[in-house]
């Protein structure tokens, strides 16, 4: 009976999991813009009709209308359809390499990434009501999975934070301008919840690896490494050179999930 449960509560997880992905897109869409993510119908941004279970069912609703209105036939974006295949693609993740127990927390904390590194790619900053739940959440979880490393992970949190704000204050001091944001600093404070102090190092440099390969890629495909974006004119202030501007969200995002699920890099 035990074994019927536990399949049973898998296959409900993938089932479930684009629809989970359906709401993740509604969070990225209307939390940037202080848009109430709980309350509210989905409707149509040319004739405003409010879309019906039929328009919203995921992925296949997309797919059958060629991700365009039912009523006016204006083209919409293919965001909520990726976001509904990567949630798919996370909880398959999740039920291939974590145990039973783990694999649902696994997939909330990547949907919560999922969230945190799209909002940073569009919008270039972190919520503090999704980094703040993400740091007590890593911290409630080790309590509860391993209470014996929830010193390593406490520690954890205050050395990624106190590190990242470290690395703030100097680049600020000696370049006159922020390279790093609060953001950032919190959400190293979740990383260290989530991996210990142990796998801040490991996380640091995924996420610089995989950030220098993505500039270096975008430079060689469009010649900008970032082209300029209606966001970075939050910066002109600060006079943050356009090509610098390199949200670091996603990327941090990638080191944690992959040192979470893995552990930390060895060496030999």
């Amino acid at each position: 009976m035990q074994l019927d449960f536990e399949a049973s509560s898998l296959i409900f997880l993938l089932i479930a999991s684009p629809f989970v992905g359906s709401f993740l897109a509604l969070v990225i869409e209307r939390l940037p813009v202080g848009k109430t993510v709980f309350f509210g119908r989905s409707c149509c941004q040319g004739c405003e009709r409010v879309l019906g279970a039929v328009d919203m069912v995921p992925l296949v609703s997309a797919l059958f209308l060629r991700w365009r209105c039912r009523t006016c036939r204006r083209a919409f974006g293919k965001r909520d359809s990726l976001v509904e295949l990567l949630s798919l693609g996370l909880a398959i993740w999740c039920v291939l390499v974590l145990p039973v127990p783990v694999i649902f927390v696994g997939f909330m904390l990547g949907s919560v990434l999922l969230v945190l590194s799209a909002i940073d790619m569009e919008h270039m900053y972190l919520p503090d009501v999704l980094v703040y739940p993400l740091i007590l959440g890593g911290l409630v979880f080790v309590w509860w999975w391993q209470p014996d490393a929830f010193i390593h992970h406490i520690l954890g949190a205050g050395i990624g934070g106190l590190s990242f704000y470290l690395i703030r204050w100097c680049y600020t001091r000696f370049r006159g301008y922020e390279g790093l944001g609060l953001g950032d600093v919190k959400f190293a404070c979740g990383i260290g919840a989530w991996v210990g102090w142990m796998g801040l190092a490991s996380v640091i440099l995924i996420a610089a690896v995989s950030g220098l390969i993505f500039y270096l890629t975008r430079k060689n495909i469009k010649g900008d490494p970032m082209a300029p974006r209606e966001e970075a004119r939050l910066y002109e202030e600060e006079a943050i050179p356009e090509n610098e501007i390199l949200p670091f969200g996603p990327f941090l995002s990638f080191g944690l999930w992959i040192t979470w699920l893995y552990g930390p890099i060895t060496m030999g």
